[in-house]
């Protein structure tokens, strides 16, 4: 049972520390989104709209732009605008070129498709992302593109990877002490009470020769009233 409940304990620190962690990463990213619209709506006067092979705010091509690498350098997130479900400039490192690859399709449904702001895990070449998007509209208020915000949350994942070998040792360190410790405790009143059967049985056969051990005598539990009653 101890056993037991010292994993539950450690299943429930790991829950509520990745709770607060992802609670923790949605509120930046949605402080960050008001922080993207007012510097884009700063920098680039006008409404969204699209030629079909690039993206406008007013008059300026966003592919022109350097403002995602600006904020990028400002708020350690990630962003990506895309034309339609396509990626069209995004601050992403990667191996392989991004630009011209396309969302995942849960995404395209839920955000291009259906209009929905959407909060996901999403995989990017490999490296998970907790992300945020939200559809870009024209003018009409149709859905001609999306923005991203992420985060690689592959250091919140190695954290938390060092937190729960953390709590599973300390768990089986304190297990091990607690049986140490149990096993000395049954050790001590199983031997208490085998002298106190063999004294019994002495007593049984009328043997009186024998004297009492003083260290049963001075026990506080049954085994010592037991014994002081043999005395007695």
């Amino acid at each position: 049972a101890f056993i037991l409940l010292a994993f539950i304990l450690t299943g429930m620190v790991i829950i509520v520390s990745t709770n607060h962690i992802n609670d923790k990463m949605e509120h930046s990213m949605t402080t960050n989104i008001s922080y993207y619209t007012d510097m884009m709506n700063l920098q680039h006067d006008g409404d969204y709209h699209t030629d079909g092979q690039t993206l406008y705010k007013g008059d300026d091509n966003l592919q022109e732009t350097s403002l995602l690498n600006k904020l990028k350098a400002s708020t350690d997130f990630e962003y990506t605008l895309f034309l339609g479900d396509t990626r069209l400039i995004t601050t992403i490192q990667s191996d392989t070129p991004l630009v011209g690859t396309k969302a995942e399709d849960k995404i395209i449904e839920a955000v291009l498709n259906k209009g929905e702001i959407t909060y996901s895990d999403v995989t990017i070449n490999e490296r998970p992302f907790a992300a945020y998007y939200e559809p870009i509209k024209d003018s009409n208020g149709q859905n001609i593109g999306m923005l991203f915000i992420g985060q690689d949350t592959t250091p919140y994942t190695e954290e938390m990877a060092s937190l729960s070998i953390k709590c599973i040792t300390i768990s089986i360190v304190v297990c091990i002490i607690a049986l140490i410790a149990i096993a000395i405790v049954i050790n001590s009143i199983s031997t208490a009470i085998d002298k106190t059967v063999k004294q019994l049985y002495r007593l049984s056969e009328k043997d009186f020769s024998f004297s009492i051990d003083p260290k049963l005598l001075a026990r506080g539990d049954e085994v010592g009233m037991l014994s002081q009653g043999m005395k007695a």
